[in-house]
């Protein structure tokens, strides 16, 4: 999708390589010595068919090619200093929208929902993430706003739905927050050397939504 091609690969065969009528077993020794061989990433018909299906869906969603074509800016490696600290990101694409810097991520998730989209970004700290690519793209050209964000989120799924979602000011928040304090802590391990474990003279109580994230609300 962000390069425009498609790269080489090779299909997994659904029966053994040198027994065609014994179904894959990837516990055989014909089966490996054939992953063994290949030089190029291997997937099964069910991946391939799934990658298949993703790609045409974001093909076919307008507001997606309309953004698409806005960012010919793809894989765009940018550095700057923040807060003391040289950082470098790579952004999926950038380029302008309605007058305004856009960094565009394109993300796959097995549901996205608004809840389910919402979730696994606070899961996987893609709060953290998106804030940071916008301060360092602001920072290296000097912008006067942050750059606009969009996360492309195509699901994996036999439907693929495509959703495209802003950042919120909560998310933003959350994510220059979570930013900031990382790169303090770092400084300060790098400043005395020491590089603490979550403890290792107490019992802990685990954080438990981090386990039960369902709503009660």
């Amino acid at each position: 999708i962000l390069e425009g091609t498609v790269r080489p690969y090779v299909l997994r065969p659904e029966f053994d390589p040198e027994k065609p009528d014994e179904p894959w077993h990837s516990g055989r020794k014909s089966c490996k010595a054939w992953l063994k061989e290949q030089t190029l990433p291997v997937y099964t018909k069910e991946e391939n068919d799934r990658r298949l299906r993703m790609q045409a869906a974001l093909e076919g969603c307008p507001l997606f090619q309309a953004l698409m074509d806005a960012c010919p800016e793809r894989e765009k490696t940018v550095t700057a200093n923040f807060m003391g600290l040289n950082m470098k990101c790579r952004l999926d694409a950038a380029g302008h929208w309605e007058g305004r810097r856009l960094i565009m991520d394109l993300k796959k998730t097995p549901d996205g929902s608004h809840r389910g989209w919402g979730r696994k970004a606070n899961q996987f700290h893609y709060d953290m993430q998106i804030v940071t690519y916008a301060h360092i793209l602001g920072l290296s050209e000097g912008l006067e706003e942050p750059p606009m964000v969009v996360h492309a989120v195509v699901e994996d799924s036999d439907a693929a739905p495509v959703t495209l979602y802003s950042v919120p000011q909560e998310m933003w928040t959350s994510g220059d927050e979570k930013l900031r304090k990382a790169v303090k802590t770092l400084q300060a391990c790098r400043e005395k050397d020491y590089w603490p474990a979550y403890s290792d003279n107490e019992i802990l109580t685990p954080y438990w939504r981090t386990y039960n994230d369902t709503p009660t609300e």
